[in-house]
């Protein structure tokens, strides 16, 4: 199984909306455990994509900012703990009370 379908299974805030806004920017993959990073102009997109684009042309995808590696990147640690703060449910475990309390419907 993929991390999308996966996360699509456990996710109680609103999916579609969670897929487009932590998304890469470059290939659209979805970031859910992908180390996310941005370059000094705040153009964020996964790691690979970052490398694979250093690699090719030496420069950020969005706003062409010359990079000569990884290095000249700083990891996006907002992107990663805002998704990391989403609300999901453990599919191992059933607790009523928690989805009430919260006002989700099960």
């Amino acid at each position: 199984f993929s991390n999308e379908f996966i996360f699509k299974n456990i996710l109680l805030d609103n999916y579609e909306s969670v897929i487009e806004e932590f998304s890469c920017s470059i290939c659209s993959e979805f970031a859910f455990k992908k180390e996310m990073y941005q370059c000094k102009e705040g153009h964020t997109a996964c790691k690979n994509c970052f490398i694979e684009n250093i690699e090719k042309r030496g420069t950020c995808m969005e706003c062409r900012t010359p990079l000569t590696s990884i290095n000249d990147l700083i990891r996006n640690r907002f992107f990663e703990n805002t998704l990391s703060n989403k609300i999901i449910m453990c599919p191992f475990s059933y607790s009523p009370q928690f989805y009430f309390q919260k006002g989700y419907e099960i």
